[in-house]
């Protein structure tokens, strides 16, 4: 039992200590843990004033775990600049902050150099992914295609036209991903950071050589990673599942070194 600003918190301390703020056009939804009633007062305080007239959605909860430091003002002031954008997110897990988001550039510019400075120990930036309303996300496979407020199909379709033309490689036998394959994540996380309001599940597949017991720990193991590597780079890790289904779901018949080839991949659904 604690004592946090005279109000008593009882069981045990959660972990991880996970808060957000979601602006888009229906309005601004506040959600997560918060380390005391008065922190959840300043931040919708702050969230009125910078967001006026804007529905405001408190989801918000009192839980101990919180990590040292001034976790009120590192998350009051991710409001404030998330206010400057024209749509986004802020997302704090324990002492690790991301905001995404687009704006038009004079925004986007200021909230960029409010985050190229440090902020305070033990708080770090994890992600800062920025873009100036209108243009492209960088990635060559998506096209003109808008994952502003996505719907769940644009999403799945935008995975879908990565994956087109690569595969993510991993170590022979393991769930080691290769480096070479780090800059398609990345952009496969660009993608999912914009798209995690919906459920990603991450699947593993492996070809029919070996053992299918060791097939299917393989595929799982390799999901995993991916699922892992994704929720590092930001994307919210309780929007993100893993599962391995070894060589029980080909793409193609296991007849050719290119088929199977084919049926060794990670794909990605969207709901």
């Amino acid at each position: 039992m604690t004592s946090v600003d005279n109000q008593i918190l009882v069981g045990e301390r959660v972990s991880p200590f996970s808060w957000s703020a979601e602006k888009s056009s229906a309005g601004v939804l506040i959600a997560g843990h918060v380390p005391s009633e008065d922190a959840r007062r300043r931040l919708l305080a702050t969230a009125r004033g910078r967001f006026s007239g804007a529905r405001i959605t408190d989801r918000m909860i009192t839980a101990l775990g919180a990590p040292e430091g001034d976790w009120t003002a590192i998350a009051d002031d991710a409001l404030q600049q998330l206010g400057k954008l024209t749509r986004g997110k802020a997302r704090l897990v324990d002492n690790r902050l991301a905001i995404i988001g687009e704006g038009d550039q004079a925004a986007v510019a200021v909230v960029g150099a409010r985050y190229d400075q440090p902020l305070a120990a033990p708080f770090t930036l994890v992600v800062k992914d920025l873009t100036v309303a209108g243009q492209s996300l960088g990635i060559p496979e998506l096209g003109d295609l808008n994952l502003s407020e996505a719907s769940a199909a644009t999403c799945q379709r935008a995975f879908q036209q990565i994956m087109r033309s690569n595969v993510i490689e991993f170590e022979s036998g393991s769930a080691v991903i290769n480096p070479s394959s780090r800059a398609l994540l990345d952009n496969l996380a660009t993608v999912a950071r914009r798209c995690d309001s919906y459920a990603i599940a991450v699947a593993g597949h492996t070809d029919n050589v070996g053992d299918p017991a060791l097939n299917m720990s393989l595929s799982q193991t390799r999901a995993q990673a991916v699922r892992d590597y994704l929720a590092g780079r930001g994307v919210a890790a309780d929007r993100l599942s893993a599962k391995g289904y070894g060589q029980t779901a080909p793409k193609a018949p296991n007849n050719t070194a290119q088929n199977r080839a084919r049926n060794r991949r990670i794909e990605f659904t969207v709901t």
